[in-house]
């Protein structure tokens, strides 16, 4: 049977690569998605963090010489509705849910005629849990600066009119959530990888779930094949993961530190469920650092603790020194102590277990001082 999965295993792997990999050797997020641009407003940011409402409004005076019909693509997290011209031309009821693709990869699709002159476009999203997002695009349309509302239930104006230019939104060159998923289950490497990887990471759109260390621009050269690192802890575990097993552990404890460091810099106390403080400010899948910690710097190995011999392989990385003690099963633990002095790496192993230990410094840079202790 186990050579039967390793055959399925290295099938499905093919089959993967076949359907989702790029001749550069990146990943696409979808085997048929489309790639085009899109306007986009996040209205919690453009109201300037205003969510009270329950719905914004954005309007357009868009001028065209000669009467024509046009295809407009729109969507959002949301329901949303769509006039031309004061007249209905669609309404999108669908509730918001994480089911849901996003959206500006199943944009709605409306023919809307548009007389010679003046026309007048609205879109009126619905506020909701997700992102308060509009996406659309029309081929032709100059929008220019849209005026911006935000609405009560009843349709009275709770602040505006703004005046704003809606934001380019385009798809990623490179998604890591997407390469961090394929690294965790073994179909791509190091090669891979490292294309995913960037010093900075650059964002053209503003939302509440951009991550705290991103940069936002409008810099077309930066822009150009931007990557987008995973939006929570949960999703960046695997991408960390991928980093770590394949190689590139530097980069993964520099982007660790890149990305849990928002939190530090404002003074959590808890981990967080996202790269910024709009969502759950105490969140357990925010906790992984504390795994690689215990696997990637103390170096313990829980995958072979049913071999004849547990493997504990330490890093200090750039470190000066670390401790902790690594739980093995009920009432057995070790505790763990690296440190850097006069030149020399210091390692003490104090074993409160039965288990025979290998201790493996290849990670250590020597001379290297080892001491076991039985407990």
């Amino acid at each position: 049977e186990a050579e039967d999965y390793s055959r399925e295993a290295v099938r499905v792997a093919a089959a993967y690569c076949q359907c989702f990999m790029r001749e550069d050797g990146t990943l696409k997020d979808s085997s048929d998605r489309g790639e085009p641009d899109f306007c986009n407003y996040n209205f919690f940011c453009e109201l300037n963090g205003s969510g009270g409402g329950c719905q914004a409004l954005a309007r357009f005076r868009v001028s065209v010489s000669a009467g024509r019909e046009v295809e407009l693509y729109s969507a959002a997290f949301g329901p949303y509705r769509v006039k031309c011209n004061g007249k209905p031309v669609f309404d999108d009821r669908r509730a918001a849910d994480w089911s849901r693709p996003f959206p500006a990869y199943a944009p709605d699709r409306t023919k809307i005629s548009l007389r010679p002159g003046v026309n007048v476009i609205e879109f009126e999203t619905d506020n909701n849990f997700l992102n308060w997002d509009l996406f659309f695009r029309a081929d032709g349309i100059d929008w220019g600066e849209g005026e911006l509302y935000e609405l009560s239930a009843t349709g009275a104006v709770v602040k505006g009119p703004l005046m704003r230019k809606p934001r380019r939104w385009r798809a990623p060159a490179i998604s890591q959530t997407t390469c961090g998923y394929a690294a965790f289950a073994g179909i791509i490497g190091q090669r891979e990888l490292k294309k995913a990887l960037r010093d900075e990471y650059y964002r053209d759109y503003v939302s509440i779930r951009v991550p705290l260390f991103c940069q936002e621009t409008e810099d077309t050269a930066k822009l150009s094949g931007w990557v987008m690192p995973p939006n929570t802890p949960w999703t960046m575990f695997f991408f960390l993961s991928g980093l770590f097993e394949n190689g590139l552990a530097d980069e993964a404890l520099a982007l660790l530190r890149k990305s849990w460091g928002v939190m530090l810099d404002r003074k959590a106390e808890n981990t967080w469920e996202e790269w910024n403080c709009h969502s759950s400010l105490c969140h357990a899948w925010g906790a992984s650092p504390s795994y690689f910690f215990h696997r990637e710097i103390l170096g313990v190995k829980h995958e072979t603790l049913n071999d004849a011999e547990l493997l504990v392989r330490p890093s200090l990385f750039d470190l000066e020194f670390a401790e902790g003690r690594v739980m093995l099963a009920l009432n057995e633990w070790l505790d763990i102590a690296l440190e850097r002095r006069n030149g020399t790496t210091r390692v003490k192993v104090a074993i409160h277990s039965a288990r025979k230990i290998k201790i493996d410094e290849k990670n250590l840079p020597p001379p290297l001082e080892i001491i076991t202790v039985m407990e």
